[in-house]
């Protein structure tokens, strides 16, 4: 199910990622034709997760999954809005021009489009 309630990142710290710090990371889906990337961080053995989900993305690069999660954001000006730089050490690494946070208590998938 795809969560109702998306905050946008509007700070280089927001508190659902704090919340994320510890937990295991994983690359969840990924659309090269729609630019968009979906993380989700969660413990060990529960379907309930926080999910990272970004849009406009320009670069990509992850590890599949990995521990211990301490993801940055920082936020600067491009030519065209924010660009949002979203780190995990050498794990991962988003730039993109919009990021959202969202929980859930149930894995996400990405909707079905509407035709």
């Amino acid at each position: 199910m795809w969560p109702s309630k998306w905050s946008r990142i509007e700070s280089e710290s927001p508190e659902l990622l704090a919340q994320c710090r510890g937990l295991r990371g994983q690359a969840w889906a990924y659309s090269t034709s729609h630019s968009q990337m979906l993380v989700r961080f969660y413990r060990d053995g529960s379907l309930a997760g926080v999910y990272l989900y970004c849009k406009s993305c320009d670069l990509v690069h992850f590890q599949s999954s990995w521990l211990d999660a301490d993801v940055r954001v920082a936020i600067s000006q491009g030519r065209y809005g924010p660009v949002y730089t979203i780190t995990d050490a050498e794990r991962l690494r988003i730039v993109c021009g919009a990021a959202f946070l969202a929980e859930s208590p149930d894995l996400v998938r990405w909707p079905e489009p509407s035709i």
